[in-house]
């Protein structure tokens, strides 16, 4: 096998939670979740349902949001 034909497959919550910046812990307290429920999201033995889906393509599209989102809880 030639080096660097390989692939690598990433969950759109793992894409998403790199695009935020945040660690696992911080980003499955954004999403009101576990850090276990996040890991079993993340490898996808669970499927996000409901607002839970929604926060994630909000990541996903604007990531910014979701940390400007956090901040401001921080604040308050």
């Amino acid at each position: 096998m030639k080096a660097g034909l390989g692939r690598v497959v990433c969950s759109p919550l793992i894409a998403a939670r790199k695009n935020t910046g945040c660690s696992s812990d911080l980003f499955a307290a954004l999403l009101g979740i576990s850090a276990e429920a996040l890991e079993a999201l993340e490898q996808q033995r669970e499927q996000p349902e409901g607002a839970l889906r929604t926060l994630i393509a909000v990541a996903l599209s604007h990531p910014e949001a979701l940390v400007a989102v956090a901040n401001q809880a921080h604040e308050v």
